[in-house]
Formats: C-alpha cells, sequence, structure tokens
C-alpha cells in the first residue's frame, strides 16, 4: 500500500487482473485457486518490480515468454525467498497459470491478445532448466527428529510438531491440512486415520 506501488507506478493493479482472472475461472473458489493465485502473486512482484515500468492499458498483452524465462531464472537463483523451482513439471505448472490467466482474459475480452497462446509445449520448447538440479535429499531419522526438537522450542510447538508430522508421514500438504475438522481424524479406532477431502 505505498504511494508509490498505487499511483506511480500502480503496480496494485496487477490484483485487480488478478481478481478479474478469478473471477472468470475459479467463481466457485475450488481448492487449485490457491496454487494458482500464489504463482501469479510471485510473477507480478516480479514482473513489477524487475521491469520497473508503470502499469498502463495494454501491458498485460506485453508479457513475452522472456518475461517467463526471467521469472523461472529468479524462482532457480534462490533470490525470490520461496521454494526454488527445479523440476520440469513445476516450470511447466507456472507456464500453465500465467498462460491461463492471459489467455481467459483475452477471451472474454478483457485484453485484446497474448503471447501465450499457442500451448504449453510451445512455450517451453528450447526452455533449458538451468540452475539447481534436486538433490537426493530424503527424510532421516535424524532429519525428523531435529525437526521435532526446533519445532518444540516454539510457541505453538504441539500444533507444529503435528503439522510436521502430517506432512512428513502422509504427505498431506498444507490446504489439506487446513481443511481437517476433528471429525475427520479418528486415533482410537481398531484402524486409526485421517480422513482427507
Amino acid at each position: 500500500l505505498e504511494y508509490e506501488r498505487l499511483f506511480e507506478k500502480r503496480t496494485t493493479s496487477f490484483y485487480k487482473d488478478i481478481a478479474q482472472f478469478k473471477a472468470l475461472a475459479f467463481p466457485d473458489n475450488k481448492k487449485s485457486w490457491s496454487t494458482y493465485k500464489s504463482t501469479l502473486s510471485q510473477f507480478f512482484d516480479f514482473f513489477s518490480e524487475k521491469r520497473r515500468s508503470k502499469y498502463k492499458n495494454g501491458i498485460l498483452e506485453e508479457i513475452s515468454l522472456e518475461d517467463f524465462r526471467n521469472f523461472i531464472e529468479y524462482k532457480q537463483s534462490g533470490e525470490s525467498g520461496t521454494r526454488i523451482v527445479t523440476s520440469s513439471q513445476s516450470i511447466a505448472n507456472i507456464y500453465s497459470h500465467i498462460s491461463s490467466m492471459l489467455n481467459t482474459l483475452k477471451d472474454n475480452g478483457r485484453i485484446s491478445r497474448t503471447l501465450f497462446d499457442k500451448g504449453r509445449s510451445y512455450g517451453l520448447e528450447d526452455f533449458e532448466i538451468t540452475g539447481n538440479k534436486k538433490n537426493d535429499n530424503y527424510l532421516t531419522t535424524e532429519n525428523v527428529k531435529t525437526a521435532i526438537e526446533y519445532y518444540c522450542d516454539k510457541n505453538h510447538g504441539e500444533r507444529d510438531v503435528c503439522i510436521f508430522l502430517l506432512c512428513a508421514s502422509i504427505g498431506l500438504e498444507r490446504p489439506n491440512i487446513m481443511e481437517l475438522l476433528w471429525d475427520d481424524v479418528n486415533l482410537t479406532d481398531k484402524r486409526p486415520y485421517v480422513r482427507v477431502g
């Protein structure tokens, strides 16, 4: 909510465009929206800062595959402060989220054209996955002990240990955990269970 972002560069206007895409493509606020929202927020933060150009009519139509490549390089560099993108599937998903927004806005007459209209295989053609490669970084008993000790020393330690164990042991992701109710958890049955979805 800085003056520059609101009135000079108007970068907050990108969030109006994201909201417009949500209204068109996710009117029921489906579960997958949170992933799209995260990707798009990170991309437009990057785009508005690195381009350093003012928000103007037609700026969405100028977003190029080069802007996408620069964003992936930024995500691979570790500068973004979020999880480093290493897999080809993650890169393909990011491409799909950006192209889906731009194509939806075009199909609904909000923008006149997009440079992301030739499909994902074209957009990712000749795209090299540079930088960090995934390591075989598996959880060991020692890692789990270290994580539990770390969480125990914090406020809300019991909650955080529980969430960590749900993630580590049965692979639940944050949106799944946030939807859990007490009725979904039964630890007294002969076969204890956690019901998801």
